[in-house]
Formats: C-alpha cells, structure tokens, sequence
C-alpha cells in the first residue's frame, strides 16, 4: 500500500552502527553533538513538512513513523554536508566493547 510516495511493504532499513573499541583504548567515545543531517532539517522545504509539529512546539503531535514527506527531500541540493539517502528511525550504536560512565 503506498501512501504520498512512501510504501511501507518495501524494505528500506539497515543496521546502523557496531563499535567495538580493542582493550587498552582511552575513548570515552563521542561527546554530545548534532549529527550529519542537522542543516537539512531546517533548510529544505519536504523537511519542513516532516518536522512541522516539531518546529511549531506540538512535540505530542510529531509522529516519526508518519514518513510521507520523506520521500520528498532532495538532500543532495544542500552542499558540503554529509548525505544519507536511508530512513533511518531510531539511530544508534551497539557497543560491543565496555564505556566508561559519562
């Protein structure tokens, strides 16, 4: 079923990131940051549009499975950023290697 571009029947999800750090490393890994993307989010009009309750203060409102402006956004027309052309819902590391606390 597609619904404003975006069918949900079609795999388009990978696994996102592995760290493992070999013993002996000093890393507490990275700090507080905004990752690539950021800059898009508020520049292009599709993402404007994905992230209108956001942007307007109705956080209840935002629902990030709603993803039919997604696939609207040409990223590629914001220069010097870092690009990446999946969906990717809830970003995050798999540490296979112990962190030190804060």
């Amino acid at each position: 079923m597609e619904s404003n571009g975006f069918n949900p029947d079609v795999s388009v999800i990978y696994p996102d990131r592995i760290r493992r750090r070999p013993p002996g490393t000093t890393s507490k890994g990275l700090g507080a940051h905004t990752d690539s993307g950021a800059l898009e989010r508020w520049l292009l009009p599709a993402y404007q549009r994905v992230f209108a309750n956001v942007f307007n203060g109705n956080l209840a409102q935002y629902d990030p499975w709603h993803a039919a402006h997604r696939t609207e956004v040409e990223e590629y027309t914001v220069d010097n950023t870092t690009k990446c052309s999946v969906f990717r819902t809830f970003q995050g590391w798999t540490a296979l290697s112990d962190m030190l606390p804060g």
